[in-house]
């Protein structure tokens, strides 16, 4: 992990030795230093030092970086009658820090004796000046504060504190927020806590809003909750047909009966879009737009298949659905 060290030519200095009784002094009596050059950057926020008294700065810089504020870790003293002997202290830095490169450095005029500098660098899955184990539901975990960067099976929260809710697809959910990537049965909602409604076709909803993705026999609405009184049911809408449609004639593909308040065709228009009204049910509705272009007309004589069917617009057949007139 070292690289490299103030007093380069001894193999190994008496700073990082391991041995508190040994010690390296600085040849300066004045703006004395002394600096650790690590292998690569580390994150960092405990630094054990050992030194005579006196007034000191301790930084964490990354390489080229300077000694400023912004690198900083901690300053700290040391005074009194044991000034002239070995002092121990647990360094905590002001902040998280990052760097490779530990530089200490004597603010009073006199010359430094370190006895020893240990920068404590936990291993993976471990974190805190103790370099305690990462929390059990964690896979790993920041050194410095333990909150999980990434938790086993259904875990969530910044220590995989919680488990994800029970109605999550594979019991699987956001870390953070505990929101289910998807819901498993026929529930809906963040937390898979809504049942979907009861005529969606398989049981199936669209997790966000809870609306069917499509309805069982003999119903309609975005919840399924309409039921369909037509003879004419039985057609159910086939799949190449708009999801608007209560029905449809799946030769020319024409809605038959649409959702609430749209209008036949392709049900792709609200009434209050094309009509003066916001029904479409009555001849004397004032519908003037045109509903489709000339080339995609429909043969009113197709849609003649319905001889009873309950809307006006198709009983006699006497819509001209070109020019969106009746004649």
């Amino acid at each position: 992990m070292i690289l490299n060290h103030t007093d380069f030519l001894e193999p190994i200095s008496k700073a990082l030795d391991g041995d508190i009784v040994t010690y390296y002094n600085s040849n300066e009596d004045d703006q004395a230093s002394w600096f650790l050059k690590l292998d690569k950057n580390y994150l960092m926020k405990w630094i054990l030092v050992s030194v005579r008294g006196g007034n000191y700065e301790v930084y964490v810089k990354d390489g080229g970086q300077t000694t400023n504020p912004s690198t900083l870790c901690r300053n700290f003293s040391f005074t009194g009658p044991n000034y002239l002997k070995r002092n121990n202290k647990a360094l905590e830095c002001y902040r998280e820090m990052t760097g490779d490169t530990i530089v200490i450095k004597r603010r009073d005029g006199t010359s430094m004796r370190i006895f020893e500098v240990y920068p404590i660098i936990c291993p993976e899955n471990h974190y805190g000046p103790d370099c305690a184990k990462c929390k059990v539901g964690c896979i790993s975990c920041s050194p410095i504060t333990a909150v999980c960067y990434q938790c086993h099976g259904p875990f969530y929260g910044d220590f995989c504190q919680h488990t994800c809710p029970a109605n999550c697809l594979n019991s699987m959910c956001d870390q953070r927020t505990g929101v289910c990537e998807g819901c498993h049965g026929a529930f809906y909602g963040d937390l898979c806590q809504y049942s979907c409604p009861s005529n969606c076709l398989n049981s199936k909803c669209d997790q966000a809003n809870g609306t069917c993705d499509t309805c069982n026999e003999g119903y309609h609405g975005m919840n399924c909750e309409l039921l369909i009184t037509t003879k004419i049911f039985s057609e159910r809408t086939p799949t190449s047909c708009n999801r608007s449609c209560i029905t449809c004639n799946p030769e020319v593909q024409v809605c038959l009966f649409c959702t609430m308040h749209q209008l036949f065709d392709t049900c792709r228009y609200k009434c209050n879009e094309i009509c003066s009204g916001d029904t479409c049910h009555d001849l004397e509705e004032n519908c003037t737009r045109n509903i489709m272009e000339k080339k995609d007309c429909l043969d009113c004589s197709k849609i003649c298949i319905l001889q009873e069917s309950q809307s006006n617009h198709f009983s006699n057949c006497s819509w001209n659905c070109c020019n969106d007139t009746y004649v």
